[in-house]
This record gives C-alpha cells, sequence and structure tokens, in this order.
C-alpha cells in the first residue's frame, strides 16, 4: 500500500531492493495487547549519484507506512524508533558502518540501539538483506572485546525485584506504589539474558522461546536450566497479560505492573518461582560476560 501510495504521488517504484523489519515484542513473537510501532527500513546500496534520491525515497516510504499504521491503531514509538526517522532508515552499508561503530562504543546509548536492533525480523521485501545484516551484526559482536560487557552492564542497570530473603519488592513512591512492573523488571532481563546468550553462538532467531530451545540444543543450558527460564518466561507473561487485561477493563491504558498483595498464595509462590529464574539467569550472564576493564571505563 505504501509503494502505490507513491507511485500514485510521482515518485515511482522503489528505486532499489529494500526490506521492511519489525523490531521489539513484534518480531519476537511476543507481542500480546497492541503496542506502539518498531520498525525499520534497510535498502540496498545505490548506484553513485544516486544517494540522495534513493534516500529520499525511502525516508518518504518510510513516513507513509508509520503514518497508515497510526491510522491503523498502532501508536508512533515514542523513542522514534521507526521508518520515518532517518536512523532507521539507512543503505546496508550505513547499517553495517553504524553496527560496527556500536559494537565498540562504551556510551550507553549506542548499547541500547544495539539492543533494539538485535530483536528484527523481516517482514516485506528482500529478505537477503535482512540476512546481510545479521550476519554483520554477528560477525561485529563477535570481533568485539566489549560489546558482550557493555550489553551486560546495561541489563543490569536494575535488579529483579527479589529481596534478601526472597521476598518481592515494591515500588516505594510514585503511581507504582506498592506494585512492581512485570515488564520492565523481570521480563526485559530474561530476553536480554537470552538475546546476549544467543548472540555469544551466532544464533540468529528473534523470538525468546526459539533462542532458548537452540542454546539448549546447543548444550549451552542444560536441560534442566532451559526448563525453568521457559517456565518463568511464560509466567510472567501469563501475569503480564492478565493484569494488563484487568487495567484495559477499567478504562485505563495497560502499565505491566502488579500488586503482589492482590495474589492468592499459590500465584505468588509461581511469581516467585519465576523471579527466581530472572536473577538466576543474571548470574549466569554475569559470569559469562562480566570485564572489570570495560565497568570501570564505563562509569
Amino acid at each position: 500500500l505504501g509503494e502505490a501510495q507513491l507511485q500514485a504521488d510521482g515518485w515511482g517504484a522503489p528505486p532499489v531492493d529494500y526490506c521492511w523489519i519489525n523490531m521489539g515484542s513484534a518480531a519476537r513473537l511476543e507481542q500480546t495487547l497492541r503496542t506502539d510501532q518498531d520498525n525499520a527500513i534497510i535498502y540496498a546500496d545505490p548506484e553513485k549519484g544516486q544517494t540522495d534520491r534513493v534516500q529520499a525515497y525511502f525516508r518518504q516510504l518510510g513516513t507513509t507506512i508509520v503514518d497508515g499504521l497510526v491510522r491503523c491503531g498502532f501508536k508512533r514509538c515514542r523513542g522514534g524508533v521507526m521508518a520515518s526517522t532517518p536512523e532507521w532508515c539507512r543503505s546496508i552499508s550505513k547499517w553495517s558502518e553504524a553496527i560496527r561503530g556500536w559494537m565498540t562504543s562504551l556510551e550507553p546509548n549506542d548499547t541500547r540501539m544495539l539492543t533494539i536492533l538485535m530483536d528484527y525480523r523481516c517482514i516485506w521485501g528482500n529478505t537477503d538483506l535482512a540476512d546481510r545484516l545479521w550476519t554483520e551484526i554477528v560477525t561485529a559482536f563477535s570481533a568485539s572485546s566489549s560489546a558482550g560487557a557493555m550489553f551486560l552492564r546495561d541489563d543490569q542497570m536494575q535488579k529483579a525485584p527479589v529481596g534478601f530473603l526472597g521476598q518481592i519488592v515494591t515500588e516505594r513512591k510514585g503511581p507504582a506504589k506498592g506494585r512492581f512492573n512485570i515488564k520492565k523488571s523481570a521480563l526485559l532481563h530474561m530476553i536480554n539474558g537470552i538475546r546476549l546468550l544467543a548472540m555469544g553462538q551466532h544464533i540468529t532467531t528473534a523470538s525468546t522461546l526459539g533462542r532458548l530451545d537452540q542454546l539448549a540444543e546447543k548444550g549451552v543450558i542444560n536441560a534442566e536450566d532451559a526448563a525453568l527460564y521457559r517456565a518463568g518466561f511464560e509466567t510472567l507473561t501469563m501475569f503480564q497479560i492478565r493484569e494488563n487485561l484487568k487495567t484495559v477493563q477499567t478504562g485505563q491504558s495497560p502499565d505491566h505492573t502488579v500488586d503482589p498483595k492482590t495474589l492468592t498464595r499459590h500465584e505468588t509462590l509461581l511469581l516467585k518461582d519465576a523471579l527466581s529464574a530472572v536473577t538466576q539467569l543474571q548470574k549466569r550472564i554475569s559470569k559469562t560476560f562480566f570485564s572489570p576493564w570495560v565497568d570501570y571505563f564505563a562509569q
């Protein structure tokens, strides 16, 4: 539809091959309720002298599609992670250049850009471009002496909400007082940790459980731990869906939070087991990727 709109507006057909990729939960096949957009465009390198024209076409295409998705009910990403912005609409060589720079950077923002990009799935267009970019990411990750440690540091800026005695730790003030955020405080740690282990094994599958299965097949994670992480991930996802539905039914926007005091004894035990899996996974990736010199210079 976007291509047809540009054709009607006089832009013509796509000047080079391209692909549209989704990122975030949509790419991982983990989207539950409708979320905001996370997408990008990868296009083939234009011929000499055609750079500006090709770039203008794909930025217009990105804007057209993003606007169309908004009309379909998918909100714009507040962080600007959309194909309508220059940072997320690049030629394959420009993407490769950016990845090599991010992989060797000690800047937290560069690490987060990579974290977003490393969950992607080709939705439309030339899949070869998406495959080539994955090869670039894996190669750059393997060659970097700091990338793993930077991803670890970014993830461990926030610990799992488990106290010293195993109790569930909730927010002490603010609108979420007495509650904790299932997504930010727990699920994201599992997504980050399994992604990081998968990158170390050159696994390019986007979904968390798909990555976990391949890690188990390779023997990186034993069957018992893999079952623990899977159960934890599924339990946390179940709580997130249920609590968000409750919030939506009251006419409010879902905020991914849960009040432990509203849970039954059985539900509390299930949640504590899931959070224990998060804690164990954080310890595993810390042992695997911790680097004292990276931690020191990234302060």
